[in-house]
């Protein structure tokens, strides 16, 4: 029986086999972190790029944080084996004219970017951007994944 698992604003979750992690995002980013070799599997949902100096402890709100929580919660020491996806960063409130660079959901996918590499993960898939959220799965029991974009609802 799989146990589905959804991963919400703010928090990272482990899967290892019959676990699948979900999330939905908009501006946040998600951040998968695939170790196939040890059948775990990680998901963070990522509010805001950068933790403010002084925050300790496992967390999802800050991409930076995220990411170190997936290490220490996963017992990764060698990220060799590694692979990442990321997704979402979407523009969910400023028309398309805005500078790119000044969104929250541009800065969030940097962030995520910057970081995985500075860890030392190849990034597998990037599906970051545009106008649109997106739901973002990982099947722990396979090792694979899907994103899928949902539509901008018409005001």
């Amino acid at each position: 029986m799989i146990n589905s698992m959804n991963v919400h604003i703010g928090e990272v979750k482990i899967g290892r086999e019959n676990n699948e992690l979900h999330t939905i995002l908009g501006s946040c980013v998600g951040i998968g972190i695939f170790w196939p070799k040890r059948g775990v599997y990680g998901l963070a949902h990522c509010l805001l790029p950068q933790s403010p100096e002084g925050t300790k402890g496992p967390g999802g709100r800050y991409v930076d944080q995220a990411i170190d929580s997936l290490f220490e919660l996963m017992d990764i020491t060698n990220p060799k084996d590694l692979r990442a996806v990321i997704a979402g960063g979407a523009n969910m409130t400023v028309p398309d004219c805005a500078n790119p660079k000044r969104l929250i959901g541009y800065q969030n996918a940097q962030a995520a970017i910057a970081k995985l590499d500075q860890m030392k993960v190849r990034i597998m898939q990037e599906e970051t951007g545009g106008e649109g959220g997106r739901k973002m799965s990982i099947c722990c029991t396979t090792g694979t994944f899907y994103v899928r974009e949902i539509a901008r609802s018409a005001h």
